[in-house]
């Protein structure tokens, strides 16, 4: 019986032990794009935390459907991140019913430099035949600015739910914003020599990237991408080059450049943006990647509107 008694204060410590050094489980963290996916992607690097995309390559975050997985994963996941009901508007219902604590949306970030759209008063996304409006431009992670404020937000709630990995958080932090902050001056530089361009996109995504680098305004050609264009707008459109000329048109992967055959006969040069990294692999270098090439395809239009001149 003494035996057996020493054997059970033996045992318990040795149980305590087990039971302190078992390591925190990974995190889930869920992203919505692919930009946000890539700042995440940066921070997490060297813990367990796992970061995912939502959004599939070549989807519109304007307008896209959750399957049951990815409400699973939206349910199982430690933090969503996601720009706001003005970007993926899908996801309003599901998130509100999600905790605070649970969820970090980065256009309500007190410090994110916000643009309202342009050339219209208001901005129509068109979901299961409702319309819903914003007045504020989403397209945030187009500008260096408030991709390093959100970066920042980011490590604080990843430091809030994972103690533990906090020093790590905050280190790749530190040297993420170092790499923006170098891209920033980079593109400053590659930009410096550009004078105005007459270009047009089909979807009016860019003027957070536009006003960083002094870049001139576009022509729209449509202010709610998911409307084909009709013959009324297309005519109009016509009767603006023929008063504007332009150089380039440019398109994204997300949506249909069939309104280009209307428009060929004017000879523009035809580029693809892709501000959401469609084509562009997954991880840390994302992000990068994606500014720098629309940073060439700006660029490029420019040097072949000055060797017309």
């Amino acid at each position: 019986m003494v035996i057996l008694n020493k054997a059970k204060l033996i045992l318990i410590p040795l149980l305590s032990g087990l039971i302190f050094i078992t390591p925190a489980l990974a995190l889930e963290v869920v992203t919505t794009i692919q930009p946000i996916h890539s700042l995440t992607a940066s921070i997490v690097a060297g813990t367990e935390t796992q970061a995912h995309r939502l959004l599939k390559p070549g989807h519109s975050p304007h307008f896209f459907s959750l399957k049951p997985s990815d409400r699973r994963q939206i349910a199982r996941a430690d933090l969503i991140i996601w720009i706001g009901p003005e970007l993926e508007q899908v996801l309003t219902s599901v998130m509100s019913r999600l905790p605070h604590s649970k969820q970090l949306q980065l256009m309500s970030l007190p410090d994110i430099h916000i643009l309202p759209y342009r050339a219209h008063s208001h901005h129509e996304d068109e979901h299961h035949e409702h319309t819903h409006t914003h007045t504020d431009d989403p397209h945030i992670w187009l500008n260096i600015d408030n991709a390093i404020t959100m970066a920042k937000a980011i490590c604080h709630q990843l430091s809030e739910l994972d103690k533990n990995n906090q020093a790590t958080y905050k280190e790749n932090t530190i040297k993420l914003i170092k790499k923006l902050r170098t891209l920033k001056s980079e593109l400053k530089e590659s930009f410096s020599h550009v004078g105005a361009i007459n270009y047009l996109v089909y979807h009016d995504a860019y003027q957070y990237f536009e006003k960083q680098f002094n870049l001139s305004s576009p022509v729209v050609v449509n202010e709610n991408p998911h409307i084909p264009l009709s013959v009324k707008q297309i005519n109009a459109l016509r009767k603006k080059i023929s008063q504007n000329p332009l150089t380039c048109v440019y398109t994204e992967p997300e949506f249909s450049s069939k309104f280009i055959n209307a428009l060929k006969k004017e000879n523009m040069h035809h580029f693809q943006l892709d501000p959401l990294g469609a084509n562009t692999p997954m991880g840390p270098s994302a992000y990068f990647i994606i500014m720098r090439k629309l940073a060439s395809q700006f660029s490029t239009c420019y040097t072949i509107t000055e060797s017309k001149e």
